[in-house]
């Protein structure tokens, strides 16, 4: 053809002209091809719509938009018996007469149990972010990366700085530390999603039963965090948190006044480092009380003048406003009487988890003992009150 000829009579050698053979078919190749398309799996779809259509049944997990776009309608008005019919003719598995039996055969495709297994877990989690725990205002939130037991230090300030003569002598400054442990462990409970449960369209326990396992999640957590508050727990030196050696406890206590809690407050401003050579002058964040106090603490905290217009001399209620007050139902089941003023965040407890995963885990396994799908829910997590300068503790009228 007219390229031999061309490569001929310009004495072209066979390596160059294989080149330039292979280099056009690239580039004709490149020319007539056209990017590739991820097209969804079919199967996905369905099972996106079976999921939302199952979920818009449940009043505490709206749809989405995304969700709201598969097509659940079909599948919100199918009883969960229904579904898994239509699981089964999918699948081209023939669909048995006897429920329980249709149902069992079901829940061994994959799609059936993936389904369900979302709209667990999705409910789990509404469980444990919709409960209302106190503890995240309050306390800081750290991570450890295995089960063992840590060790925290905590450094005291540095000296002062010496005045360095002409040709003095500059000295290194001492510093001291003290320690606290603390480690992470596991907590987790069972439970079932039965066979009859599908049959009867129980969707209580299709969604509700794992949304209370994961509001028990959130309360094992608040559990362990405010333990450190209600057990008095040693600190690292074999000393009670709130101990008289700790300048941090008024046994002989009274209801919150401005005499109470500027006895507090000055207590907590008064703290020194580790080598008692500094005022740290800790300022206060919160006030904590149990909700037996509430009335009480916050008549208190929002009254500007003692005893009103027709006491006089009127007296100003310099802490009207003051603080971030929190209320915890747990410090009632220990002491109606107790409270407490709280330094900020990182200066009082925290509350460590497993890998910083601060949500409940799901794990679904077939039933083996049942008929049905087991779940495991599970969260790893543990708590420490870190340095009791930043924690103070009057007694109440109960001391």
């Amino acid at each position: 053809n007219e390229r031999v000829q061309k490569w001929i009579s310009e004495g072209v050698t066979v390596d160059a002209a294989r080149k330039e053979i292979l280099e056009s078919m690239i580039n004709e190749r490149e020319a007539v091809s056209s990017p590739a398309v991820v097209v969804e799996d079919e199967r996905d779809k369905v099972r996106a719509a079976m999921e939302a259509g199952i979920q818009a049944r449940v009043s505490f997990l709206p749809l989405t938009e995304e969700q709201k776009k598969t097509g659940y309608e079909e599948f919100a008005g199918m009883t969960m018996r229904e579904i898994a019919r239509d699981v089964l003719r999918r699948n081209g598995i023939k669909v048995p007469m006897h429920p329980m039996e249709m149902v069992g055969r079901a829940m061994a495709t994959d799609d059936f149990p993936y389904v369900l297994g979302n709209i667990a877990h999705k409910s789990v989690l509404a469980g444990w972010e919709g409960a209302q725990e106190t503890w995240p205002t309050v306390f800081n939130t750290g991570s450890v990366s295995n089960f063992h037991i840590h060790t925290a230090a905590r450094t005291s300030e540095l000296e002062d700085l010496d005045l360095i003569p002409e040709h003095g002598e500059y000295k290194y400054g001492e510093a001291a530390e003290q320690f606290e442990q603390y480690q992470v462990v596991t907590y987790g409970k069972l439970f079932a999603l039965t066979r009859q449960a599908i049959v009867n369209d129980d969707i209580g326990q299709i969604a509700e039963l794992p949304m209370k396992r994961g509001e028990a999640a959130a309360r094992k957590v608040g559990d362990v965090a405010w333990a450190q508050i209600t057990a008095n727990p040693n600190m690292g030196d074999g000393r009670a948190l709130f101990h008289n050696t700790h300048y941090n406890l008024q046994s002989s206590g009274a209801v919150p006044s401005v005499a109470t809690i500027g006895a507090a407050v000055t207590a907590m401003k008064s703290q020194k480092d580790i080598k008692g050579k500094r005022r740290l002058n800790i300022r206060p964040e919160f006030f904590v009380a149990p909700v037996a106090l509430e009335v009480l603490a916050e008549t208190f905290f929002n009254t500007v003048l003692i005893g009103g217009e027709s006491n006089q001399p009127n007296l100003k209620n310099i802490y009207s406003g003051a603080f971030t007050r929190v209320y915890e139902p747990r410090l009632d089941d220990a002491d109606t009487d107790a409270w407490y003023l709280f330094a900020g965040k990182g200066k009082t407890v925290t509350v460590y988890f497993l890998n910083g995963v601060q949500a409940p885990y799901l794990e679904t396994q077939r039933g083996w003992n049942m008929d049905g799908v087991e779940y495991k829910v599970r969260i790893d997590a543990g708590a420490k009150a870190m340095d009791w300068r930043g924690l103070y503790k009057n007694a109440g009228t109960g001391a």
